[in-house]
């Protein structure tokens, strides 16, 4: 009998606890080693991740161009990462707010090319935004050279004088390997 209450005890232990869930804002336009390690981390710091796609309008106002690939083609090619829970649409524009509020994360996490402050207003969010939600912003070390746009430059280029960079490994580059994520808020 004592064996049967601490077994309940326990079911109801895991039953109280909450899941957690991390929040990856972003365009993801043509989707790259670079944005996996970013999701694959953000899975290894929380249970669900879920990825919230800028709008080809709103990326069309904040980069002055649409992405290559539409809305509809870059939420297909995120669903498919196995590291992602959920695909939503950042249909604030600058403002992330409704798309942060309406997934309930824990844990914002972004790349460290924009950090502090200076993303926090990217955002439209604050310290107080943060504390009052529960949330913790996290910084993701970025890969140097692995990027969309440095994508976007490489097809253009005829010379291709830098080649490929080796996606073969699913481990983190090793410029990525040797920083450690950075918080961004005081919690």
């Amino acid at each position: 009998m004592k064996k049967k209450k601490k077994v309940v005890k326990q079911i109801k232990t895991i039953k109280r606890k909450k899941k957690t869930r991390v929040y990856i804002g972003g365009t993801f336009d043509l989707f790259h080693h670079g944005h996996v390690n970013l999701i694959k981390y953000g899975k290894t710091i929380a249970d669900e991740v879920v990825v919230s796609l800028n709008t080809d309008e709103f990326n069309l106002q904040y980069k002055g161009r649409k992405p290559v690939m539409t809305l509809e083609e870059r939420m297909i090619v995120v669903e498919a990462c196995r590291y992602v829970d959920k695909v939503d649409v950042n249909d604030g524009g600058y403002d992330s707010k409704p798309a942060i509020l309406r997934n309930k994360p824990d844990f914002i996490l972004h790349g460290d090319n924009s950090v502090g402050a200076t993303e926090m207003k990217r955002l439209m969010i604050d310290e107080t935004f943060l504390k009052k939600n529960k949330i913790k912003l996290i910084y993701f070390p970025l890969v140097n050279g692995v990027s969309t746009t440095e994508l976007r430059r490489r097809t253009r280029s005829k010379s291709r004088r830098q080649g490929p960079i080796d996606t073969r490994s699913n481990e983190v580059p090793e410029t990525a390997r040797n920083k450690k994520p950075r918080n961004g808020s005081k919690k």
